[in-house]
């Protein structure tokens, strides 16, 4: 059986191809992180964090990416680029925030700019 997160992923997936965006890497890895999912629409590089959750209990999907977290993906996120000698291109960093209410589907929310390199 798939984790709450796979899960999660998968249907983040498929919402951003429904929306335009073209896929390009899923579970992108470095020795020191991981961005969940980098897709690109309209020529923007869109690097995408994937938070689902079983319950609000605890707050919003979204609310538990630390500051910490979001260095992290921004530091993967730099290490792409090089990889790919991508410069001068337009990039942002967005969450989808998945809620499920049991064991069904209750919300996906695509939060775009969602955080930003200081």
């Amino acid at each position: 059986m798939m984790s709450l997160g796979k899960i999660g992923e998968e249907l983040a997936k498929n919402y951003l191809s429904k929306n335009g965006h073209t896929i390009l890497e899923q579970n992108y890895k470095v020795p020191f992180g991981e961005i969940d999912l980098i897709s690109e629409k309209d020529h923007c590089l869109c690097f995408v964090e994937v938070k689902a959750r079983k319950s609000i209990s605890s707050g919003l999907p979204e609310e538990s990416i630390t500051i910490f977290k979001k260095k992290k993906i921004i530091q993967v996120a730099q290490c792409y680029l090089k990889k790919h000698h991508i410069i001068d291109k337009k990039m942002r960093f967005d969450v989808i925030s998945i809620q499920f209410d049991q064991h069904r589907l209750k919300e996906i929310r695509h939060i775009i700019n969602a955080f930003s390199v200081e």
